[in-house]
């Protein structure tokens, strides 16, 4: 470890969206010393040196840096692609390797948008060519495996905004998969985004959206509708929102024929990744769990409905899910408190399973109309073995879902934390899903849940806003 004794620091302040005539005319009030280098950030991810002239009223060009800090450390805490805070090291002499006598440590923060608000992606993959993706003919399906499509990467029909007229083809007939596996991405901390440009020549298909966590662990994020009616001969943008329980993805899009498809074929372009940004809005708290009480009043996302979870009469418990399994047992009551009692009020549903054993909670749709549903649920486990997936169906019950499935309850073992999904149902409502499987299992595990609440995301002209709503 570094050691560092008599080192002169010189803190600096500096809102980098003004002149640097305003920052120069500063001085002292702001500690900036004569000898001092001054650095504006450019937009990015890096800063460019201001050659100021004090006897000239106008800004010299901007240079490269013609030399790097010996230490630096920049973030970005929106998410936005700028640099809101740089913390640099300029050592002036020093002993050895590891002790420095002199030098100036400068820090920079970013107080204004330095750039057009607008959001960076983390990646894109933009289909140019096959060497993009694994090609998976029959999916990941194992009993029974089936029949593989075609993919391939050509033209494809172009509509500005969504597609450069070159992207994936994923041709399919009744009961063939054709699946696209991504490189892992990485996503550091962050809730992310991602969306597809996706159209189809017919209804008979089933287009996929899915995330894995980039352990390849099991952990999973869908969101597919019951068929390729939507996007017929038009684009849309399937998006889709994820938590990773790491700090990577592997995107996967999957196209599978439906009863009386012949040759069906969706279109996707422009695979991207965005970061959720952290950025003070109310929306982002809620796709964080920050306490939304801290945020501005001004910006409504209504609380369309509160699931309480104080009584039984709140939900249908459908024993052994879908799958008909083995049942569990569902109680209402006392659950582990919360000591600020955000996650819950120490009231609410508790769901025990035995190995191989499944239950389900079936929520009451709920009318969201044209705007987008954000899901979430205050979730705690008592030890790990169980799966606990949180689901959202299109009201109709077509078909049409959207599940977020950590691959262990081990990621709530202990203690509260949200568990949400971000749903754009084909129609105006949503039905609310709760499952624990305990499959295989090898004990028995409790699993607590309270407050499933439901947001209408209303469309508005911000870039998160746009970003969900797949403009």
């Amino acid at each position: 470890m570094r050691s560092w004794r008599r080192i002169s620091i010189w803190i600096t302040i500096i809102d980098l969206a003004v002149t640097i005539q305003e920052i120069v005319e500063s001085g002292s009030d702001a500690g900036l010393k004569p000898e001092l280098a001054l650095y504006e950030n450019d937009g990015k991810n890096h800063f460019t040196e201001i050659i100021y002239d004090e006897d000239s009223d106008e800004e010299k060009p901007k240079f490269p840096l013609d030399f790097e800090p010996q230490y630096a450390v920049t973030g970005d805490f929106d998410g936005d692609g700028d640099i809101d805070l740089a913390i640099l090291c300029f050592i002036a002499d020093a002993e050895n390797e590891n002790v420095a006598v002199n030098g100036e440590v400068i820090i920079y923060f970013n107080k204004a948008r330095t750039g057009d608000g607008s959001l960076t992606a983390l990646k894109v993959f933009p289909f140019d060519s096959v060497d993009e993706y694994t090609h998976v003919g029959g999916g990941y399906s194992v009993n029974p495996i089936f029949p593989s499509g075609e993919a391939a990467i050509g033209e494809i029909p172009w509509a500005a905004a969504y597609t450069d007229g070159q992207g994936a083809k994923l041709t399919v007939s009744e009961g063939q998969v054709s699946l696209l596996q991504f490189p892992p991405v990485s996503t550091g901390m962050n809730t992310i985004a991602l969306r597809a440009s996706v159209r189809s020549a017919g209804p008979n298909a089933q287009f996929a959206l899915v995330t894995l966590d980039g352990s390849m662990d099991g952990s999973i994020a869908t969101n597919i509708p019951a068929n390729s009616a939507p996007f017929e001969a038009k684009y849309t943008r399937q998006v889709l929102v994820y938590d990773p329980p790491g700090n990577s993805i592997v995107p996967v899009v999957q196209a599978a024929g439906l009863t009386g498809a012949d040759q069906e074929r969706i279109y996707v372009d422009n695979l991207e990744i965005f970061p959720i940004p952290k950025d003070g809005s109310y929306l982002s708290a809620l796709l964080y769990g920050i306490d939304v009480s801290a945020n501005p009043t001004d910006e409504v996302i209504p609380l369309t409905k509160v699931f309480e979870f104080n009584s039984a009469d709140e939900f249908t418990p459908v024993d052994g899910g879908y799958i008909s399994a083995d049942a569990g047992f569902i109680s209402t009551g006392k659950i582990p408190t919360d000591v600020n009692e955000k996650y819950t009020d120490g009231t609410g549903v508790t769901v025990t399973t035995l190995p191989g054993q499944v239950e389900l909670l079936q929520l009451p749709t709920v009318d969201v109309g044209e705007n987008l549903a954000l899901v979430r649920v205050s979730v705690q486990s008592n030890g790990p073995g169980a799966q606990v997936a949180l689901a959202v169906l299109d009201g109709s019950m077509d078909g049409s879902i959207a599940t977020n499935i950590p691959v262990d309850s081990s990621v709530f073992q202990g203690s509260y934390n949200y568990q949400l999904l971000v749903y754009d149902p084909p129609g105006t409502s949503i039905t609310p899903v709760i499952q624990v499987a305990n499959i295989p299992g090898e004990q028995v595990v409790s699993v607590f849940f309270d407050r499933l609440e439901v947001y209408t995301i209303p469309e508005k002209d911000l870039p998160l806003y746009q970003l969900l709503y797949g403009k």
